[in-house]
């Protein structure tokens, strides 16, 4: 793995919520000279080329990447993702996410419909099914390609498996060895196998609060000065003395023969 040191003087000042916009495919992506960050070590399945961006502070641990779109992929500010982590291209994590051991996000799928679930008959001489064969066996229309998308503060347990194109909200805990198919709640609580609603971590007005303080894109600084112990306490003294989002620097980190993303 080696890192390339983009053009300097690029503008790095972008929120963390304007980087998920870009990466969707709403624009491009400014890249800024190339850090390490803290245990990052990466490993790649082909197609996957490894290029992809991160905030400062992040710490992966020996992650595996896979998949053609592994290009597009965020990981916001001190977030952290333990042992033997996998995620698959097309996935951001958003900012102070804590990610135990084995998780696995946009977990890879396998076609139902046919004769066989073995990838050994992918791409035969197959036609499509009609309406009405769909209909008759009971196949839902195929999800279009989209995201995973994990909100910032959000808490994965040792485990965790989330299928591709989930979106995780913000503040959201998930139970170790959960399996996670459809969309979670912001600060919902989550456990079992199919992951459910264990319990909420806060009443409606303060998650409503938490919401749209979007602490997470405050200066960090600024942060470490706040009653974070004491969630009203917190609401109350950021609403006495309001900061403008951090512009933080993003980061490239890439294989020789990564594409460069950007104008993906």
């Amino acid at each position: 793995m080696s890192e390339r040191k983009p053009s300097a003087g690029e503008d790095a000042a972008v929120a963390f919520s304007r980087k998920i916009e870009i990466l969707t495919g709403t624009g491009h992506l400014p890249a800024v000279p190339a850090a390490p960050a803290r245990g990052f070590h990466l490993t790649a399945t082909p197609p996957a080329a490894c290029s992809y961006f991160f905030e400062e502070g992040t710490m992966l641990r020996s992650p595996m990447i896979a998949g053609a779109r592994a290009a597009r992929c965020l990981i916001g500010a001190h977030s952290y993702m333990n042992d033997g982590g996998y995620f698959r291209g097309g996935t951001i994590i958003g900012r102070y996410c804590s990610i135990g051991r084995r998780v696995t996000i946009g977990a890879g799928m396998h076609g139902m419909s046919g004769v066989s679930t073995s990838p050994a008959f992918r791409g035969g001489p197959s036609r499509p099914y009609t309406s009405s064969e769909r209909e008759a066996l009971g196949i839902a229309p195929r999800p279009s390609e989209q995201f995973t998308v994990i909100g910032s503060d959000v808490w994965i347990g040792d485990g965790v498996v989330i299928l591709p194109g989930i979106r995780i909200g913000v503040g959201a805990v998930l139970a170790a060895n959960a399996v996670v198919i459809g969309d979670v709640a912001p600060y919902s609580v989550m456990g079992g196998v199919p992951a459910r609603v264990l319990k909420r971590r806060f009443s409606e007005p303060v998650r409503e609060g938490l919401e749209a303080s979007r602490w997470w894109e405050l200066p960090k600084s600024q942060l470490d000065i706040l009653p974070k112990g004491n969630v009203i306490e917190f609401l109350e003294r950021l609403a006495e003395d309001p900061q403008p989002a951090a512009a933080l620097d993003t980061y490239r980190i890439e294989t020789p023969d990564a594409a460069d993303p950007r104008g993906a």
